[in-house]
């Protein structure tokens, strides 16, 4: 991925946040003239480091994918607790459920408490808090609850 330099402080752009994961050492910046950018002006081009590579997984959460999204991994979420259940209309005919939950990640990766990369991704910074509340999905299938939207 390739980052504008005037994309320094942008909540947009991907500069701080290319920064942020090459000083934790899972991206390599090199830098990029007018004419390779495809914006046109000087930059930076982000590329995952050997740790980095180490750190990826690929994720298929949208619907129709198939290949992946490759992302950095930098924990597994432990529930805490889950602090309401609501009504939520049936999927497929099934009683269906809204779970609000919190959860922690206590094997996060080194880099995913930094500071800098907090401020970058602040759903990093969410996960780490062990206060986030997201919610799921869940239906009655064959006498169980079971998260039906992930």
């Amino acid at each position: 991925m390739t980052a504008s330099l005037s994309d320094a402080g942008s909540p947009v752009g991907f500069l701080d946040a290319g920064q942020a994961l090459t000083r934790a050492g899972l991206l390599v910046a090199t830098p990029v003239t007018a004419r390779e950018s495809v914006y046109r002006e000087p930059g930076l081009r982000f590329s995952p480091s050997s740790e980095g590579l180490k750190q990826m997984a690929l994720y298929r959460d949208a619907p129709g994918l198939t290949k992946g999204v490759p992302r950095f991994c930098y924990g597994h979420g432990v529930l805490n607790k889950v602090t309401r259940w609501e009504d939520f209309e049936p999927v497929d005919g099934r009683k269906s459920m809204r779970v609000y939950f919190t959860y922690s990640v206590p094997d996060a990766a080194e880099w995913a408490r930094r500071s800098d990369v907090q401020k970058a991704f602040p759903v990093v910074a969410a996960d780490m808090s062990g206060t986030f509340e997201p919610h799921v999905i869940v239906s009655l299938i064959d006498g169980q609850w079971k998260v039906v939207n992930r």
